[in-house]
This record gives structure tokens, sequence and C-alpha cells, in this order.
């Protein structure tokens, strides 16, 4: 081994939720409001995402694309359809979890968003698939081990 062979250390940085920076819009909904009041939120907010709350836990999302598929397209009246009738339910994460299973929950569910929940099961915030896109951008690996 002569002066031209060099060792190359690359380590792989699995990077996680909390590794991210995050700083995205959402509002949450009570499971047992109206959709009216959901439409009503999303047109004042201008947000189209909402975590949907039971017991002051999340138990699913709403967007505008579920009031037009499951309520609008059915015939459902709004003023007594709940929120929890056109809620679908991502897996949950939490901070620990690792980016790539965040971006596999969206290639394969297509959430709006995924809400982000501590041990106990409260809700931190939500990821979307910008924060995804958003991390890939960035290195995943040092050379020469640093740090």
């Amino acid at each position: 081994m002569g002066k031209n062979v060099y060792k190359v250390d690359l380590k792989l940085k699995i990077m996680k939720i909390k590794d991210l920076q995050i700083e995205d819009e959402y509002f949450v909904i009570d499971h047992d409001k109206p959709v009216l009041d959901l439409a009503r939120m999303i047109t004042e907010t201008g947000i189209p995402d909402a975590v949907v709350m039971k017991d002051g836990k999340p138990v699913g999302v709403v967007d505008d694309f579920d009031i037009v598929s499951k309520l609008v397209a059915e015939n459902k009246d709004p003023t007594s359809t709940p929120v929890s009738e056109i809620m679908h339910a991502p897996p949950y994460v939490n901070p620990e979890t690792d980016i790539e299973r965040l971006r596999q929950i969206f290639d394969e569910m297509d959430p709006s968003i995924v809400p982000v929940i501590d041990n106990e099961g409260q809700l931190l915030g939500v990821a979307t698939l910008f924060d995804v896109l958003s991390a890939e951008k960035k290195p995943r690996f040092k050379l020469f081990g640093g740090k």
C-alpha cells in the first residue's frame, strides 16, 4: 500500500423526525363536530388539513378532499355528519421515527399530514411530504469519520 491509497469512511446518518425543522400549520377539530364546522375552519384559516381529536388525543386526520370525496360525492348532510365519518387514520409517528418510515407512509397511504405524537399519545405537531423531501436534499453522510 503506497502513498496513493486512501481510506474513505462513509457513515450514513439515519435522519429522524426530530432532526427536521418542521413548521407546518394545521388545526385540530373534535371528532364529533359537524363537517360544516370543519369546512368553515378551512375557509377561515386557509389551511386544508386538520388533526381530528377525541378526549385530547389525535384519532385521525381530515382534509378538504375528504369533504369532497366522502361528504359531497355521497350526498351527506354537512350539518349532521360528524368529522369522524370522513376522517382517515394514517399511522402516527414520533420524534424518533426514521424519515424513511415517514416517506413510506406518504408513498403507501398518501395522507396530507401525519400526526407526530409523544410517548403518551399527545400531539406534538404534524409532518408533511414536503418535510420528507426537504430532508432528502440535505447531505446524509459524512466523509472521513467526522461527527
